[in-house]
């Protein structure tokens, strides 16, 4: 999901100073929560300056609807009033299209291997909601006939009260 963590960080005049900083572990690090966020989202900056507000918020913000995963903005204290640079004009990128012979290559493999087969399934993964695939599987499920059943990451990404619903497929467990 493209989720935006916004926080307030560290006076940036104190990073230049040995101090300890309240709701800190005791110690002068400034970096604490970046560097938690950094491990947990696919894009994480530190605003210590107006003048990087724009961009490095812009690149955040596309990070986060292209990926459609969580990113963490972290804006010094001190900052909240100060004024910024007028953003350029923001649009994200487009995702580039799919290569149309490849695609029609590729259901022409699933189709028959489809076909060939004495009882096939759908297993639906986690990127059915990266890709918002939601509706385009159960289209997929009544087309075809064959059960379903969902990734243990996947829960809710297809209707357990479906005719075809199978449950959850855990693999090796």
């Amino acid at each position: 999901l493209p989720i935006i963590v916004i926080s307030g960080g560290p006076n940036s005049n104190d990073y230049a100073t040995n101090r300890v900083l309240h709701h800190t572990i005791g110690l002068p690090d400034r970096d604490q929560q970046f560097r938690v966020f950094r491990e947990v989202t696919v894009e994480a900056v530190v605003i210590n300056h107006a003048v990087d507000a724009p961009r490095l918020i812009d690149k955040a913000i596309s990070t986060a609807m292209l990926r459609k995963k969580p990113v963490y903005i972290e804006i010094s204290c001190n900052l909240a009033t100060a004024l910024t640079p007028e953003p350029i004009p923001f649009h994200i990128r487009p995702i580039p299209s799919s290569n149309p012979s490849g695609l029609a290559e590729a259901v022409q493999a699933v189709a028959s291997l489809w076909s060939a087969s004495a009882k096939a399934a759908i297993v639906v993964g986690y990127k059915v909601r990266v890709s918002g695939a939601y509706d385009a599987v159960v289209k997929l499920a009544d087309a075809s006939g064959g059960g379903v059943a969902v990734m243990p990451d996947a829960k809710g990404m297809f209707p357990e009260m479906h005719p075809m619903f199978m449950g959850t497929y855990w693999g090796n467990v």
